[in-house]
């Protein structure tokens, strides 16, 4: 039994929806197609959603048999997703409840068959050796943590429509093999790029891979420290850090503690482990922390940003605020937000301005249960505002106070673009979201912060969350920077989200919606539920050199949206006589023309507001047929008088100019018209208007330095970093070589760095580096290896040094009488020292041999009466024979007998040097065994 019927579900209006009666495990919809159809595709829009634990898609041909296509867990209210081709009579929603609730339903059930010519799906998308892979993906950007070690990953995407062409970092492949080993060191993540594009070849899609990088034990720190605000980043496991520095706040020191006794600490390019740094007049300043290891084989640069609360430094300037005065909303600068999502209906009438109990004014969004369209049925009804001007960059901040008595209130602070379209609004201006909180009334203790982008589709990014009593007044802001969004609670900050891929000026958006299908469903709210709003203000940020325009290159549209429509922009005149166009443009796929077969008149407009005033700067590239009537580029609105410059005839991309625009009045019409007879067209691509800040026509300066430092001979013996410190007084630094760690023998090399200020100013500096990592060689020379006692030594040694040079040698002299060295085994050692501290040892060992033909020619040689030499050779001979016959007593005494006749002529035939030696060789041989 139902409370709705069911064919409420399947009739395309989100508004009603069928509802179950009974309270049950498990709910089913099946839908009869008629007869057997192709998909691949579905869409469901829950009722009540928190309380399924998941949904399956299935399909069956005869309503009894059926098979899973498609499986979901923890739903959200509004889910899609693809599958591989299914063909069947049936379609059936089976959902799981995890409450024993009746709160149950479909709000819409759709299936579809995406057409294979335009399809862009992948089948696949998956990362091995790690336990990555999505099937069928419907998000479009993912991120993947490999454990370190692991050099090498494979990225697989599988065609969802076969004839589709995938490319993968710009390379036609379906699969790709990344080395991470080869990433530079100082590397955190590896952003992969797949593009899917249709058979037709018009339609792309393209994913995300973001690898990140883990950071090896040899890199890691055991903290950092921030004085004096007592900020301490324990073991960081990322590279990246914001870091909140207080109001007042002008200068800090950074501490580095390694994890590692012998690990190099660089702070800003300067080794050590703590350096003050100044915070410059704009609150942001980035500090990099090199960690080197001992053997310099890894290298890691972490980075901290150092941020201050944005209101009150000087670069910004309060261009908008609404204190919600009197009794009535400003209707010229608000418009009401009237829908209705999740279930509850948002209606105007609960928005009022009215004083507080203290007679302090605030704008209340009322949160109520009520029959708000007397049809006997209660509701659940809340509401919201929505500007009628758009903001860009700069720091948003109100002060409000929250619903948190009851759940069934979701309340925002947030910007999105609109697609209403007016006299100052584009038809098609949603192209990103900024959530400063989102708060449920159930949990209102918790802030969520969020960024989303809506080009091509809708894509959730994530964003920070901070715990803060929202049921007390409390202050609220998000910086938005071309780069990422900063968020602040009560003045402090507490995270960032990337956010510089789109921009365009969006609304601002104050809401507070009923939620009885989303976010833990609604109970009726306590008397005078409301979200109040004390007052919402906007500070512009002069932001030099940054484009202000929204879609300037008018990539937004690609395939997605209308061609008729430029996103962001408004147009008038003859509207099919200009369009966004894919045949031809200065850079990427688009660029906007104007023109047609007949004559015409058309004129395509931005309309930038709150703008800082300045000195303004506009370009654009353009092309022309020539010949109409007027072709330019124009600037109104700004306070200073209309501005423009003719678009001359040219095949070419040309870049056209306007200098110098002063605006005073803090907005500006950015124009493109033309007005042409037939067949005469113009197209602009790449528009800029972006602000002109200071001159700087001086160099910036560039230091370098060199660790280890070369030796007093001015050589290095390892592999050596050299690293650049970039200063510019004026504009600051936009480029700094990074660190080189040159690994290269050799002499004379040159490195050089370069720095480049924000003017594109530039200086370099260069440093010659002797590396030589190699050992001198040391070799001995004339060693025969074994001598008698009666031959020559004489043993001489080189060294060698083919790239420094030998700086210092020790290298022992061999040389003279065998028989005055160690009878048997000798062993010596050279050591040489090249110039770059690289050291080598040789040795080289020789024996010297006794033998009793050695004794007697030796006896011979040292006789000065030769005719007593047979006496002497036929005692040695007589021993040597008895030895052989294993004799020794005889062959002692033989022995014995020998030493007596020397002894004998010592003084006499023999001096007693040499019969000292004759002694000594002949007690050597009796103590040697038979």
């Amino acid at each position: 039994m139902t409370t709705n019927p069911a064919k409420w579900a399947v009739d395309a209006n989100g508004g009603s929806y069928w509802q179950v009666k009974e309270q049950k495990g498990s709910i089913w919809l099946t839908v009869d197609l008629g007869e057997v159809i192709t998909f691949n595709k579905f869409m469901v829009s829950l009722y009540g959603y928190p309380n399924f634990s998941k949904f399956i898609i299935q399909y069956s041909n005869d309503g009894v048999q059926w098979a899973d296509a498609y499986t979901k867990e923890n739903a959200s209210s509004l889910e899609t997703g693809i599958f591989a081709d299914v063909s069947a009579r049936y379609v059936r929603f089976f959902g799981v409840i995890k409450n024993n609730t009746t709160y149950v339903g479909l709000r819409d059930f759709q299936v579809y068959h995406l057409d294979p010519e335009t399809a862009v799906h992948l089948a696949e998308l998956k990362v091995s050796p790690l336990p990555f892979s999505v099937t069928y993906p419907t998000q479009t950007e993912f991120t993947v943590t490999p454990p370190e070690g692991s050099d090498q990953l494979t990225v697989e995407a599988v065609p969802g429509v076969e004839g589709q062409k995938v490319t993968i970092d710009g390379e036609e492949t379906n699969s790709k093999t990344l080395d991470l080993s080869l990433l530079p060191n100082n590397v955190s993540s590896q952003t992969v790029d797949i593009a899917v594009t249709a058979r037709n070849g018009r339609v792309t899609q393209i994913y995300s891979l973001v690898i990140m990088i883990p950071i090896p034990e040899e890199a890691r720190l055991k903290e950092i420290k921030i004085q004096p605000i007592g900020k301490t980043i324990t073991a960081p496991a990322e590279y990246q850090h914001e870091v909140q520095i207080p109001e007042g706040i002008h200068s800090v020191n950074v501490e580095v503690t390694p994890s590692q006794p012998n690990q190099t600490i660089l702070i800003e390019n300067t080794v050590g482990t703590s350096s003050p740094i100044v915070i410059p007049e704009d609150g942001h300043k980035t500090v990099s922390i090199t960690v080197r290891s001992e053997d310099l084989s890894v290298q890691r640069t972490y980075t901290l940003f150092l941020v201050s609360p944005p209101p009150a430094r000087d670069d910004y300037d309060l261009l908008y605020e609404d204190h919600f005065q009197g009794n009535s909303l400003n209707e010229n600068d608000w418009s009401y937000r009237t829908d209705s999502r999740f279930g509850g209906y948002n209606l105007a009438q609960n928005v009022r301005v009215a004083p507080d109990v203290d007679g302090n004014s605030n704008l209340y969004i009322d949160f109520k249960y009520e029959d708000y369209n007397h049809d006997g049925k209660m509701d659940y009804t809340g509401g919201g505002v929505i500007s009628r001007h758009n903001f860009g960059y700069g720091y948003y901040e109100i002060r409000t106070k929250l619903y948190g008595g009851s759940k069934g209130l979701h309340q925002s602070f947030w910007t999105m673009g609109t697609n209403n379209g007016n006299d100052i609004m584009p038809v098609n201006n949603t192209v990103l979201e900024i959530d400063g909180f989102e708060v449920d009334s159930g949990t209102p203790g918790h802030i969520g912060s969020n960024t989303h982008y809506y080009i091509p589709n809708p894509n959730p990014l994530g964003g920070p969350s901070v715990d803060v009593d929202t049921t007390q007044w409390f202050t609220m802001g998000y910086e938005w920077l071309p780069d990422r969004v900063n968020y602040y609670v009560n003045g402090h900050y507490y995270g960032s989200a990337a956010n510089g891929k789109y921009f365009a000026p969006q609304n601002l958006w104050l809401t507070a919606l009923a939620t009885p299908d989303g976010f833990g469903g609604a109970v009726p709210p306590l008397p005078g539920a409301a979200m109040q709003v004390d007052y919402f203000r906007y500070y512009g940020k002069n932001l030099d050199g940054v484009n202000r325009i929204g879609n300037a290159s008018f990539e937004y549209n690609s395939t997605t949206k209308n061609a008729q429509d430029p996103v962001s922009w408004m147009e008038t005149g003859v509207k099919t006589a200009s369009r966004v166009i894919e045949t031809d443009s200065h850079s990427g796929k688009y660029s906007l023309e104007q023109g047609g077969a007949t004559p015409y008149s058309a004129e395509t407009m931005q309309n930038l507001e709150y703008l800082p005033n300045g000195t303004y700067r506009a370009t654009a590239w353009v092309k022309s047929s020539g010949g109409q009537q007027a072709a330019r580029l124009k600037l109104s609105g700004t306070g200073s008088g209309d501005r423009y410059v003719d678009i001359p005839q040219t095949d070419q991309w040309i870049p056209i100019t306007l200098d110098n625009i002063e605006v005073s009045s803090h907005q500006a019409v950015v124009i493109v018209n033309s007005k042409g007879e037939g067949n005469q067209w113009l197209r602009v691509d790449d528009i800029r208007l972006e602000r002109v800040g200071l001159e700087d026509t001086e160099a910036p300066e560039i230091q370098a330095s060199v660790l280890p430092k070369p030796n007093e001979w001015g050589w290095n013996n390892s592999d050596t970093a050299v690293s650049f410190t970039c200063l510019d007084a004026a504009s600051g630094i936009a480029d700094c070589t990074q660190p080189v760690n040159v690994e290269t023998e050799g002499a004379n090399q040159r490195i050089t760095g370069k720095a480049t200020d924000h003017f594109g100013n530039q200086a370099s500096t260069s440093v010659v580096l002797n590396i030589d990592k190699t050992a001198p060689t040391v070799t001995p020379l004339g060693n025969t290896v074994t001598y008698e006692v009666y031959e020559e030594v004489n043993i001489t040694w080189k060294a060698e040094d083919g790239l420094s040079g030998i700086a210092s040698e020790a290298l022992p002299e061999i040389a003279g009488p065998a028989y005055q060295f160690l009878l048997g085994e000798n062993s010596f050692t050279a050591t040489a020292v090249d110039k770059a501290g690289n050291a080598a040892e040789a040795k080289t060992a020789f024996t010297v041999r006794v033998s009793y033909e050695g004794i007697a020619q030796l006896t011979e040689k040292f006789l000065e009466k030769k005719e007593l030499a047979p006496s002497f050779t036929a005692k040695l001979k007589a021993a040597e024979k008895l030895g052989r016959d294993g004799n020794r007593k005889a062959r002692d005494q033989v022995l014995e007998a020998y030493l007596h006749e020397i002894e004998a002529q010592t003084d006499k035939a023999i001096t007693k040097s040499n019969a000292d030696v004759l002694i000594r060789l002949a007690e050597y041989m009796k103590e040697q065994a038979l």
